[in-house]
């Protein structure tokens, strides 16, 4: 398995694949015809042809790596990156040491190279220190730049990462504990339009299942962070977390909005909304994260546009 698949688990970036020795002699021809295609594109490459080029290669590929050489040469960045995480790739199969190239690759991502950009956003505390990122703060700012760039240039993968930055100052992926509970604190310093974002990537992560979308949303609701105060959405949110991801504060506030009285109106609408979200949420998130999580630019484009995200 290359190595980026490995370096990319922290983000749940798993769309990346397999080495092209697992891929059909189909797909394989597929993927070098999409490679052909993006060399004569003498433009910076999004995060999901990065990813196609990088598929097709290997330093047994002799014309590949030459292609890959001329291009970086000429300061290309999504070239320079592919070379590095080949380089990786064959250090790795000779048990040579891997120099997981951490401070190339953010200063790619300062450039706008979308996949680097993800990748050193979830990896920034292992920069070296002299690039003026000391406080939490100032970390937390460079991430969320990084995660726009990754995102506007196709890891859609990263919708949760850039919620859980703004709402937890954490990064999702990487938490060990059960503590998703919202810091007021945190909230008042976001802009109207963060706080669209993180309800409008919520609402489409919601959608294809993800877990964490309900734990977000019934606070949301119930205190009114970005949205109107609204119990019946609380409720209906809150019968649709699961209870094994959370602690025992969220526990007792899902007690809470379950004991609020409801109009028979409202109950009605609850358990409407509740039948509704449980369809959505048992759609497979897993899938998704492997198959869909990383698109090309434009797809990107149209993601954010039809879910009103703006950056």
């Amino acid at each position: 398995m290359k190595i980026l698949f490995i370096l990319m688990i922290s983000l749940n970036l798993v769309a990346c694949t397999d080495s092209k020795n697992n891929q059909t002699s189909i797909a394989q021809n597929t993927t070098d015809l999409n490679t052909d295609l993006i060399f004569l594109n003498n433009k910076e490459w999004d995060a999901k042809q990065t990813l196609d080029v990088y598929d097709s290669s290997s330093f047994e590929d002799t014309v590949l790596i030459q292609k890959l050489e001329s291009k970086a040469n000429q300061g290309h960045l999504g070239a320079k990156m592919v070379m590095l995480m080949v380089k990786q790739d064959q250090d790795m199969k000779t048990n040579k040491p891997v120099d997981l190239s951490i401070n190339e690759y953010y200063d790619f991502a300062l450039k706008g190279q979308p996949l680097a950009a993800s990748y050193a956003a979830s990896s920034i505390y292992e920069v070296d220190q002299d690039r003026d990122i000391k406080y939490i703060d100032e970390v937390i700012k460079v991430q969320i730049t990084l995660m726009e760039t990754a995102i506007k240039g196709g890891v859609i993968a990263n919708f949760p990462f850039y919620i859980s930055l703004l709402l937890l100052k954490e990064d999702e992926s990487s938490k060990i504990d059960d503590d998703w509970v919202i810091d007021k604190k945190n909230v008042s310093k976001l802009s109207k339009q963060e706080l669209q974002n993180i309800i409008n990537m919520n609402k489409y992560l919601a959608k294809i299942g993800y877990e964490i979308s309900p734990i977000y949303f019934m606070q949301m609701y119930y205190y009114g962070y970005g949205v109107k105060k609204d119990i019946v959405e609380a409720c209906a949110w809150a019968n649709n977390v699961d209870q094994g991801l959370i602690n025992n504060e969220l526990k007792i506030l899902i007690k809470k909005i379950q004991s609020e009285r409801l109009t028979s109106d409202e109950e009605i609408k609850c358990k409407v909304l509740i039948a509704s979200y449980k369809i959505d949420l048992q759609n497979d998130y897993e899938d998704w994260l492997k198959n869909h999580s990383i698109v090309y630019k434009d797809e990107a484009q149209k993601i954010l546009e039809n879910q009103n995200i703006k950056f």
